[in-house]
């Protein structure tokens, strides 16, 4: 009876994640959208670039609007045309999408107050902190040598990820070391949000996150476990951090005395998690790109050795640097965009319905042919002026200390390499109110890190090594399996 009960119960979920299919499907796709298919033997297989890459060539072919159907989650509309994606992000009133959910463990988590908070803690962390520079730069040396005296190079981009939860807690509350402890609750806590991303169920039904399912109980649990510690943290930072030199920078100063705990573990859970995986995938893939182009390492190192190190703002403004940064950005976006439109709208001629789902990567737009030359080819020339002659060759950069104007976001010449198309097509942290409020902590930690580790030591590719990509199409291009050997220069 048992077993029978188990089985109708399997029959139910399978006809009605069918029926709630089509649904969607129907709300998508009834006025007459060109629609595409995600491969499943892709998703089996792990391919994800190469779905990326599909999705990105159907929508070029089609003015940059389409619909997503997969066999592992609902169907979205997608675009790829920066005019169509200012419309969706700018002009429709939409309300954010993070899986369904996946991050309503969170006390009023897309709340306007919290959201307010969100970007004035954000905002502490900018390039004028001199002691949070000098405090950085010794945890990036202590990390670069221990690193630089591996035998075997291991996994660099794991060793990135399991560092970087030292950052993140030291920008939070201000201390520079932390107890493996706090590191692996943080951990355990990222990868069980990464599993309800990729959970079919999740995306299909919003009330699946509330099913006693494995990997849903897990995740509950790890978000449990991690609020309770972190109210320890936030009281002994109460008692310990208040009013001392020390750890000023920290965002939770920010925060008043009298505001709640559970307001206080909110947005130490939103800066802990919300662009923790972009960020150092972004720090990875640069990381990758320079040490396989030589000629780039050489002259981002002359760069770095002459640069003062006397702030975060006189790295932030190294043009060398700063174009590599944007074009690691460009060729492994760090964000995708999920929302639900609130009202219907007119998108290249095609009826909206309300209560559409609209994703998007930005890996559709930055790698689309239509506004980039050569998007596959790493060119950070896209970003400085005067530009390549030929943006397929290795550059040959300028000598540091020359002036290099910025990319002011005008129409380039396709000939030079640079950015093409109705407007600036190049959005790495989204656009509109709900963009990515860390924009500013990855720029200044990401780059100087960069500086440190180039001034400092030599990288290059273990012989043989390609990285591996996941997780799923709604998540960033997140590498595994990274060898890159980093040497002293002496």
């Amino acid at each position: 009876l048992g077993m029978l009960v188990f089985l109708y119960l399997v029959l139910a979920i399978v006809l009605g994640a069918v029926v709630r299919w089509y649904q969607l499907d129907r709300r998508v796709t009834k006025s007459g959208i060109p629609c595409t298919w995600i491969n499943p033997l892709d998703i089996l297989r792990g391919n994800y670039m190469k779905i990326l890459n599909d999705v990105t060539s159907f929508l070029d072919e089609n003015n940059g609007v389409g619909a997503l159907r997969s066999p592992a989650g609902k169907p979205f509309v997608i675009v790829s045309s920066p005019q169509h994606l200012r419309t969706v992000l700018v002009g429709v009133p939409q309300r954010k999408l993070h899986a369904n959910g996946v991050q309503n463990p969170l006390v009023g988590a897309f709340s306007p107050r919290l959201l307010k908070l969100e970007r004035r803690v954000s905002s502490v962390i900018d390039d004028s902190s001199i002691t949070l520079f000098h405090t950085l730069s010794k945890r990036f040396d202590d990390f670069l040598q221990m690193e630089a005296r591996k035998q075997t190079p291991g996994d660099t981009a794991k060793s990135i990820r399991d560092f970087w939860w030292q950052i993140r807690l030291c920008l939070l509350f201000g201390r520079p070391t932390w107890s493996q402890e706090t590191v692996n609750l943080c951990t355990n806590r990222f990868f069980a949000e990464v599993d309800q991303f990729a959970s079919i169920l999740v995306n299909m039904f919003p009330f699946a996150k509330y099913l006693p399912l494995l990997n849903t109980m897990w995740y509950r649990y790890t978000v449990w476990r991690l609020r309770d510690h972190l109210r320890t943290l936030v009281n002994n930072f109460e008692k310990e951090m208040r009013g001392l030199e020390e750890g000023t920078w920290a965002m939770l100063h920010e925060l008043d005395v009298k505001d709640s705990m559970d307001l206080k573990v909110d947005v130490c859970m939103k800066m802990l998690f919300v662009g923790i995986g972009p960020l150092t995938d972004t720090v990875c893939w640069m990381m990758w790109e320079v040490a396989r182009h030589p000629t780039i390492q050489e002259a981002l190192c002359k760069e770095a050795k002459g640069c003062c190190m006397r702030s975060m703002k006189e790295i932030n403004e190294l043009p060398l640097l700063d174009a590599v940064f944007k074009e690691t950005l460009r060729m492994y976006s760090p964000v995708h965009v999920g929302r639900l439109t609130l009202v219907e709208h007119t998108l290249n001629g095609y009826h909206i319905d309300k209560d559409t789902d609209f994703m998007t990567n930005m890996h559709f737009i930055h790698r689309s042919k239509r506004f980039h030359q050569d998007p596959h080819n790493f060119n950070p020339k896209r970003f400085l002026a005067p530009h390549a002659k030929d943006a397929t060759e290795e550059p040959t950069l300028p000598s540091p200390g020359s002036k290099m104007e910025q990319q002011t976001g005008a129409q380039t010449d396709k000939k030079q390499g640079g950015v093409t198309g109705e407007q600036k097509a190049y959005y790495p942290f989204s656009i509109g109110a709900r963009s990515c409020p860390g924009s500013m902590v990855s720029s200044c930690v990401g780059k100087l890190f960069m500086v440190k580790l180039l001034r400092e030591y030599k990288m290059e590719v273990v012989n043989g090594s390609v990285p591996t990509i996941g997780y799923n199409l709604v998540m960033p291009i997140r590498p595994s399996n990274m060898h890159i050997r980093i040497c002293s220069r002496q």
